[in-house]
């Protein structure tokens, strides 16, 4: 009966380590925003291990990504400024209405460890190709992100 309970409270650990996404070196985030021909993601490099405090010395870190069906013609963008383990990256160059995919990466800094590690595959379209201005009751706007809704006023004709 011990064993089991102890096996229950290993299991439960494990599961709340996974949720938290604090097993993995390399942890994929979400799209922060994105546009016509660039969007920026977002990774995590989980070095310190939470029981220990020990952190794990990390080379490089940043996200690889391609277009989503042809996963062959991957291209890395090296992150920079890791804050609480967080970081972004903007990719620019994309083609408007593509599906993309990416994922984090983290290189350790460790002889005995130099295996790139990978967080997982996840995907996001570009938006679609945006009429320039829109006009509407005499004001012109300048579309400047679908995805966020905004918008800067260019002209307002006398009414």
């Amino acid at each position: 009966m011990l064993g089991c309970v102890t096996l229950v409270s290993c299991s439960k650990d494990d599961d709340d380590d996974n949720k938290n996404n604090t097993a993995k070196l390399a942890v994929t985030g979400a799209v922060l925003d994105s546009g016509e021909t660039w969007a920026e993601v977002e990774g995590y490099v989980n070095n310190t291990d939470k029981k220990t405090n020990i952190s794990t010395p990390v080379k490089e870190y940043g996200v690889e990504y391609s277009l989503a069906e042809d996963g062959a013609a991957i291209k890395k963008i090296k992150g920079s400024g890791l804050a609480n383990s967080k970081f972004s990256v903007k990719i620019t160059g994309l083609k408007p209405g593509t599906k993309y995919q990416y994922r984090t990466y983290v290189i350790p800094d460790d002889p005995n460890d130099t295996e790139t590690k990978y967080g997982d595959f996840k995907s996001f379209k570009t938006v679609e190709k945006l009429e320039p201005y829109l006009i509407k009751d005499g004001i012109t706007f300048e579309i400047k992100s679908e995805a966020n809704k905004t918008a800067k006023v260019t002209r307002i004709d006398d009414l």
